[in-house]
């Protein structure tokens, strides 16, 4: 059997406390996970924000916000364990480069998802909204409605259109569900969690960011099984600050 731990959205940009990143980094190397799994949304990208007034991604913001994602992540990929699998999933913030490039072709060539670059890192990438299964268990940013192109606003409606274990980020939630496929022993699980940072956010507003907070790990993951741990932001302060 295997084990896993998810490293749910991190939201990091220019100015954003880092501290948690490394007591998540100590939280792996003691537990020794068989696979890492960021499901994304590691870099923030509001250069790139459509909600921005501003566009001005092609001067020094764009470079900024991609800097202080690499910073981030060689951070927490310092003291990574020798064995343990790394795997990327990347998100609809990090998408935001190629949805600019989509809007404003002179920038091709110039600014890609490849300068996210956790390759370099001895991560492997796996593309936006593509899924990628582990010990029976489907990883993606976010899983989504086949007829609309929404996300499922929770687990149940996740694992109730794909009859899979599944795993997202996205959401500023942690929410789980566990159901049994009629007609079959097989049990399903779904999870989402989409948090894991220190700051708050302001287009959330003053009531908006009171959500839980952290990271997962999996023990016993097996056909799409595990047994579940939550870890809030609390306690891994609380063991590793």
């Amino acid at each position: 059997m295997s084990s896993h731990v998810l490293i749910p959205d991190t939201q990091v940009k220019p100015g954003v406390k880092l501290d948690h990143l490394l007591w998540a980094a100590k939280f792996i190397k003691d537990v020794k996970p068989d696979k890492v799994i960021i499901i994304g949304d590691w870099w923030d990208m509001p250069s790139l924000s459509s909600w921005s007034k501003k566009r001005e991604a092609e001067g020094q913001r764009y470079k900024k916000d991609i800097d202080a994602g690499m910073e981030a992540m060689e951070l927490f990929m310092r003291h990574r364990p020798k064995l343990t699998e790394y795997h990327f999933c990347f998100g609809n913030h990090e998408n935001r480069i190629d949805r600019y490039v989509d809007d404003f072709p002179n920038m091709e060539g110039h600014m890609s998802t490849r300068d996210c670059d956790v390759e370099s890192f001895g991560i492997k990438a796996h593309s936006f909204l593509k899924p990628v299964k582990l010990d029976g268990v489907k990883y993606s940013h976010y899983f989504y409605n086949a007829n609309s192109g929404r996300p499922f606003a929770s687990a149940r409606l996740m694992v109730k259109a794909t009859h899979e274990s599944c795993t997202a980020g996205h959401l500023q939630t942690k929410d789980d569900w566990m159901d049994h496929m009629p007609d079959s022993d097989r049990y399903v699980r779904g999870l989402i969690a989409g948090a894991f940072y220190l700051h708050d956010e302001d287009y959330k507003g003053p009531q908006g960011n009171n959500h839980w907070r952290g990271i997962i790990h999996k023990t016993n993951v097996r056909r799409g099984m595990y047994d579940l741990r939550e870890v809030s932001l609390h306690s891994l302060r609380a063991e590793y600050a």
